[in-house]
């Protein structure tokens, strides 16, 4: 009797793990309504807005930057994309967005335009096409499910 509960018991287990699994594409969903969605949309208008003040004057970078770094860390403590091109894609997107936006921020202050230039090439050149990479691939991937 014992063995036949115990031989239940592991069977119950078994259906239950696997009957609870879910799909790669099921997962990338779960990412991507609590909270990716948020902060991928956040990470693009804060990018977007660095990218439009660019040839501004520091009183329109600095805020602009700085809007950027405020929001950064709310992005970078979201859990890992369940798709592994497209977190790939994402970690450089933030790690561009995080090192243009600290330089902005820096030169703003310093009232350097080189430098305030540099950080805003940054989030040009390497924060947005990430994040345009990783906004794509998210789509395709939940479109294709």
């Amino acid at each position: 009797m014992r063995a036949a509960a115990l031989a239940l018991t592991a069977v119950a287990t078994v259906v239950l793990v696997a009957g609870c699994s879910s799909s790669p594409g099921e997962d990338l969903e779960d990412w991507y309504t609590s909270g990716g969605e948020k902060q991928l949309e956040q990470m693009r208008e804060d990018a977007a807005r660095v990218n439009e003040v660019s040839m501004g004057t520091f009183g329109q970078m600095g805020p602009a930057c700085g809007d950027l770094l405020k929001h950064l860390p709310a992005a970078e403590d979201l859990d890992a994309i369940p798709d592994k091109p497209a977190q790939i894609t994402w970690k450089a997107a933030l790690k561009g967005l995080r090192e243009g936006a600290t330089e902005c921020r820096a030169g703003v202050d310093a009232k350097d335009g080189t430098k305030t230039s540099r950080g805003i090439r940054t989030v040009q050149l390497d924060g947005l096409p990430n994040l345009r990479d990783t906004v794509s691939r998210i789509k395709d991937e939940l479109a294709s499910d």
